[in-house]
């Protein structure tokens, strides 16, 4: 939501924190009532530490986009041993001031 609106069209993914380069599991746009679905998997050797990015224009005069980044939850990470448990972000208003990554991220 951007206010009382839904926001579409926002770019959304699921991201791999790595030393070097972050992996890309998943992107996707948010659809007209402002939902999205991110399932994403990685080769990795060890625990990852994964977090969603959300890129949104709501609130925002400038070109670039805001940034927001939320960190996964351990419990949320499936295993090959079995399915994790859904992440559900719930509804979030974009209007809301967060620490935000500052790199400038053009539309």
């Amino acid at each position: 939501m951007c206010g009382d609106t839904p926001a579409n069209k926002v770019t959304v993914k699921l991201i791999e924190r790595d030393l070097v380069i972050d992996d890309t599991l998943a992107t996707a746009e948010t659809d007209e009532e402002g939902s999205f679905h991110l399932d994403g998997t990685d080769n990795e050797t060890g625990v990852i530490e994964p977090v969603l990015k959300i890129y949104h224009q709501c609130l925002s005069k400038k070109l670039c986009k805001r940034r927001w980044v939320i960190e996964i939850p351990e419990k949320y990470i499936s295993t090959p041993e079995g399915p994790g448990i859904v992440f559900d972000i719930g509804t979030v208003n974009l209007e809301i001031k967060l620490e935000e990554d500052k790199k400038c991220t053009p539309p």
